[in-house]
């Protein structure tokens, strides 16, 4: 959700806390008991602050990006297919070597309209960190896509996820 987006609903948390607060007071005049409801206008506040704090904050694209990867429906109408790039033995981080280490990396990543991989980050990691830096490194330097495109037939922008098997060279 956008930085406005989260300040427009915590108002409105906030503003049925203080709501349910003063209906409640009116109604307890008679010396009978009321709701303060401290957790919504609380949780209301900060999550207006919050929002207001970071409107504006974000661009088109990490906007874009950050919805996709929470798993929002993808665009594009064509699935992305890889038409180049691959991960070789000499791609292999020397520190990985060094310490025999293996592991598979799981990719997140954005395609842009040209087919170029961007912004990758590790979705799922290896636990060897030289070797999920190495994935994404790879797969924006060497990969490249089919251009993905929407219902119109335009060149839209989607969001990949591979998966980068590291294995020891010659074992």
């Amino acid at each position: 959700m956008s930085g406005k987006g989260r300040a427009a609903v915590g108002g409105l948390i906030m503003l049925v806390g203080i709501a349910v607060t003063i209906g409640t007071m009116n109604a307890a005049q008679g010396g009978g008991t009321y709701i303060v409801a401290w957790g919504a206008i609380l949780f209301g506040g900060i999550q207006l602050v919050s929002g207001l704090m970071s409107a504006g904050s974000e661009d088109e694209e990490t906007e874009y990006y950050e919805q996709s990867a929470a798993a929002q429906p993808m665009p594009a109408v064509t699935l992305p297919v890889r038409i180049s790039g691959s991960v070789t033995d000499a791609d292999y981080p020397a520190a990985a070597l060094q310490g025999r280490s293996e592991g598979d990396v799981l990719v997140s990543f954005l395609i842009d309209e040209e087919g170029v991989p961007r912004r990758a980050e590790v979705h799922s990691s290896s636990g060897d960190e030289a070797l999920d830096e190495a994935a994404c490194q790879v797969i924006e330097r060497s990969f490249r896509y089919q251009i993905p495109r929407d219902s119109n037939g335009n060149p839209t922008k989607t969001v990949e996820i591979e998966q980068v098997v590291w294995r020891l060279p010659g074992e």
